[in-house]
């Protein structure tokens, strides 16, 4: 019996001994290191990187290798794989709970269920990020939700977020794979962060940011503006289109208060003020009588794409008292469909067989000294007409402080200012100054054709002009001046053209002073033309011929090119209150044109001439822009 015991005994110990070697922990160990190469070398399953720096197997891998080798199952790399959520902590800079007792160094890798990273894994999930890069995306975000408003949101909501997000990406197990490689590789930062709770409360920068996170704080950022709008495009197009339709509907005059005009359908309704003392009114369009009515408003209908310049009479119960008492109206309409056949066009074959010979565009920032002179050829110490401005000559005077010449890279601007107290005595006294330029030393020509676009400035003493005079006085010529384009200020609707010379008897003959009315000048810019040929002048607005002179004492002599804005004189009147300052007169370019071909005319007889004397024309007195021989001998020498 003891024998068979001893014997029973022995097969015990014996079976004892072959059931320890087969579960040998050296068996369990090679399957782990399989498990990790082949991990490894899978790049959908990346390794998490522990606190000393060596690779480790993510939470996953490690749930399945315990299952084959029990013996090797390490509880805590469990309890990490499968996290019990915590709410989140409103406050985001509240201090991370401490654990309840002293964790191993086996479990320092283990990771601290924050509600920021829960918010912070979401976020990652739904990016798509896997492995490190998932890792540095909770970094970047943990500092991100501790630094948003987002981050008060109550615990049920993270909480959610956090759980929705697997479901989101449609594949559970690798979203529980991308959550717990987060937590593991954001290990560090949070061991970081809790050692330092103290400097987190007083500082938003806890954790460091990444390039990934940096593009998907762009990505986010972008998304909200475009958002934003979308969400306010639509009301802002409607007051863009709506403010717009107004701007191209509404109108008003620049110099009378509440004289307006407004497009309706097919008309154009236009009002004004009551006019104290009026029985009634006349309507005038472009410089013509159109209608009298007796109240103050008036319709227009039949429509044509093109502008409408309004000016209003008033008459008084006599009959025999009229005034203007609304000026400067220009309705531009654009939508009617139609032109009006009628209307004077520009001459399309004006400048056939000639060539420019001379030009300035202004596109600089300075006046070109080469092509300009800054004073008239009897300089700045002879004053004309009466007038009451002082020519300030920058090319010989650079000091004087100032200069009347500005650019604006598309445009000369001559200014006229009232001159200041410290430039009196300079100026000769004259109250106000201004600026000419003239071409006499680089250009002067016998026939062709002179042309500038230009805006002169609207305002009660203001004479801007463009014109052409002689370049030698005394030789037995004619002295002639043509006066291509004068304004008077207060008159904004009427430029003229004149032409004078000398006799032989030194007496002055001119035409008369031609109006071209019935566009508002100081409005915008226009063009003003010249075509000087053998005994004819043919003066052009916007192309279309307005005037013309046919004579045989027309020109013969070298002429230069003038430009300037003179003031007050016994034409323009001197300046008032009402004159706005600084009067600006604007150049786009001046051109000068001559023919390339012979002229075909036939010249007159000298003896005929058809031109008046300039005392003998009734009517306004006719304006001349040179001295008398009292006032500048030097310049008649063949009358003395």
């Amino acid at each position: 019996m003891w024998r068979r015991a001893s014997v029973f005994a022995v097969h015990i110990a014996i079976l004892g001994s072959l059931t320890a070697c087969s579960e040998s922990p050296f068996s369990g160990s090679e399957t782990a290191d399989s498990d990790t190469q082949t991990s490894s070398a899978t790049p959908s399953s990346p390794t998490s990187q522990t606190n000393d720096g060596s690779d480790s197997l993510s939470q996953p891998q490690s749930v399945v290798v315990a299952q084959a080798n029990p013996t090797v199952v390490e509880i805590p790399d469990v309890a990490a794989a499968t996290p019990e959520p915590t709410p989140i902590v409103v406050n985001p800079f509240t201090p991370v709970p401490q654990p309840t007792s002293e964790p191993d160094e086996e479990q320092e890798s283990e990771p601290d269920d924050s509600p920021d990273e829960v918010v912070a894994n979401s976020d990652s999930d739904t990016d798509g990020n896997t492995g490190s890069d998932a890792g540095a995306d909770s970094e970047a975000e943990l500092d991100t939700a501790d630094n948003s408003p987002e981050s008060t949101e109550t615990p049920e909501t993270g909480v959610a977020d956090s759980q929705s997000s697997p479901t989101d990406n449609g594949d559970t197990d690798l979203a529980e794979t991308d959550v717990d490689d987060s937590d593991s590789a954001a290990t560090d930062t949070e061991a970081s962060t809790d050692d330092n709770t103290q400097d987190a409360e007083t500082t938003d920068d806890s954790a460091p940011e990444t390039d990934v996170a940096e593009e998907s704080s762009d990505d986010t950022a972008e998304q909200d503006s475009t958002d934003s709008i979308v969400a306010i495009d639509p009301a802002d197009s409607g007051e863009t289109e709506q403010s717009k339709a107004e701007a191209e509907n509404n109108f008003s005059s620049h110099t009378t208060a509440g004289f307006i005009g407004k497009i309706v359908d097919d008309s154009i309704q236009v009002s004004w003020e009551v006019e104290p003392g009026a029985l009634g009114y006349n309507v005038y369009l472009e410089g013509k009588y159109v209608t009298t009515v007796w109240e103050n408003s008036y319709v227009e209908t039949d429509l044509y794409d093109q502008n409408y310049y309004y000016e209003i009479q008033s008459f008084d119960e006599t009959k025999k008292i009229y005034w203007y008492n609304a000026t400067g109206l220009t309705v531009k309409v654009r939508s009617a469909g139609r032109v009006d056949s009628s209307r004077a066009t520009a001459k399309a074959d004006l400048l056939n067989d000639y060539q420019l010979i001379f030009s300035d565009e202004f596109t600089g920032s300075t006046l070109d000294t080469s092509k300009w002179n800054t004073a008239l050829l009897w300089g700045d110490q002879i004053i004309i007409n009466g007038e009451v401005q002082f020519y300030v000559d920058i090319n010989n005077k650079p000091d004087f402080g100032f200069n009347p010449f500005t650019f604006d890279g598309e445009h000369l601007t001559i200014n006229s200012i009232k001159t200041p107290s410290e430039l009196s005595e300079k100026a000769k006294g004259q109250p106000y100054l201004s600026g000419v330029i003239t071409s006499y030393d680089a250009l002067q020509f016998i026939y062709g054709y002179a042309e500038t676009r230009a805006k002169v400035t609207f305002g009660r003493g203001y004479w801007p002009a463009f014109w052409l005079l002689n370049a030698y006085y005394g030789q037995g010529g004619d002295d002639p001046e043509i006066d291509i384009m004068e304004f008077i200020g207060h008159d904004q609707d009427v430029v003229y053209h004149t032409y004078h010379y000398y006799d032989e008897n030194g007496e002055l003959r001119s035409t008369k002073s031609q109006p071209t009315p019935g566009v508002d000048y100081s409005e915008d810019f226009h063009t003003f033309g010249v075509e000087w040929k053998p005994g004819t002048i043919i003066y052009y607005v916007d192309g279309i011929e307005v005037h013309r002179v046919v004579d045989p004492k027309v020109s013969q002599q070298t002429m230069y090119v003038i430009a300037n804005t003179a003031m007050g004189g016994w034409w323009a009147g001197d300046p008032d209150e009402t004159t706005p300052f600084p009067g600006e007169f604007m150049i786009d370019y001046i051109r000068v044109y001559q023919r390339t071909t012979p002229y075909d005319d036939v010249l007159f007889n000298d003896d005929m001439t058809g031109i008046p004397f300039a005392d003998e024309i009734p009517g306004s007195a006719i304006p001349n822009h040179r001295p008398t021989p009292a006032q500048w001998p030097a310049g008649y020498p063949h009358a003395q």
